[in-house]
């Protein structure tokens, strides 16, 4: 009887330990979305700023006289200008995931819509000793936040420097 109330213990506590495990591997999975994502956005402001095709007064928030909405939008597709957070952009973002033969590519792919997702994209200037702006660096932070499966809120945020001069 003893042997048996231990082994129930043990197999309620393997039980338990699993689920956690289920709800933690697609906590990793959402956060792996969210840091691409700002990493995506940042090598994006870069880029722009390599090609030419936004110039260095663009690269500020809509406040400030720049392409950047200020708050939080929803995870929307690169507009025309190549660039997340500006005015022109289109859809809500996809993902997809590879379906039940856990192969990516295959027709039972599964296209996951972002629709729990949001960035917010903030361009501050970077002051010298002095306090004044330094004129050829900006600092550029990228907040992505999610409501979680579970109804969590999480976020990941990444700030990131970019010169005037390549």
């Amino acid at each position: 009887m003893m042997a048996l109330v231990v082994s129930t213990i043990g197999l309620v506590s393997l039980l338990a330990l699993f689920s956690q495990s289920v709800v933690t591997m697609f906590l990793v999975q959402e956060d792996l979305f969210a840091r691409q994502k700002v990493r995506e956005i940042l090598e994006s402001v870069s880029t722009a700023r390599n090609t030419q095709s936004v110039s260095w007064s663009d690269i500020e928030n809509v406040a400030d006289s720049g392409i950047f909405q200020d708050d939080f939008l929803p995870m929307k597709i690169a507009g025309n200008d190549g660039l997340v957070g500006t005015a022109d952009d289109g859809a809500v973002e996809t993902i997809q995931l590879p379906g039940p033969d856990g192969q990516l590519g295959t027709g039972d792919d599964i296209n996951r819509m972002l629709t729990n997702f949001q960035r917010k994209i903030e361009v501050d200037e970077v002051l010298m000793q002095d306090s004044n702006p330094y004129p050829n660096l900006k600092k550029i932070t990228v907040t992505v936040k999610y409501i979680t499966s579970q109804g969590f809120q999480r976020s990941v945020v990444m700030s990131s420097f970019v010169s005037q001069h390549r």
